[in-house]
């Protein structure tokens, strides 16, 4: 019974980080297009660098906010296959994975994921990369 409780602990924190992360995405999306909307439609001398430039700028923090979230999930979505594997004594509801948390216990090293792998998620560099791809290229030929 302790262990469905903690497993239900940890879901509930990866499903609010999973929100988070569609929320950024939507954000990043939108603020972009209105960035470059406005740009274009005032269309009056450095107006549309500037506004390529500042869509860059969303992307790659938007980019960097996301990524941390998606280390934070992953994190988590070890923790929750550590406890799944722990037996009901061994249940103490821990939900931290750092290592300065942890100290010497040995079940729960090794959970925290390395900030570099939201580069390796599709729901990362399918959506950012483009973005910043395409908005270099523009920069260089305006």
């Amino acid at each position: 019974m302790k262990k469905i409780e903690h497993l239900k602990l940890i879901q509930g924190v990866i499903g609010r980080l999973s929100s988070y992360s569609n929320t950024i995405k939507s954000w990043t999306v939108s603020l972009i297009t209105i960035t470059i909307t406005v740009g274009f439609s005032i269309n009056e001398g450095n107006q549309v660098i500037i506004a390529l430039i500042l869509s860059l700028i969303i992307a790659l923090l938007f980019m960097v906010l996301d990524i941390y979230y998606y280390m934070l999930e992953k994190s988590y979505r070890n923790l929750y296959d550590r406890v799944r594997r722990l037996e009901e004594n061994e249940i103490d509801f821990r939900m931290s994975f750092k290592d300065e948390d942890i100290g010497a216990d040995t079940k729960y090293q090794n959970l925290k994921v390395s900030k570099f792998s939201g580069f390796k998620s599709p729901s990362i560099y399918m959506l950012y990369f483009p973005i910043i791809v395409i908005g270099i290229v523009a920069l260089i030929l305006i």
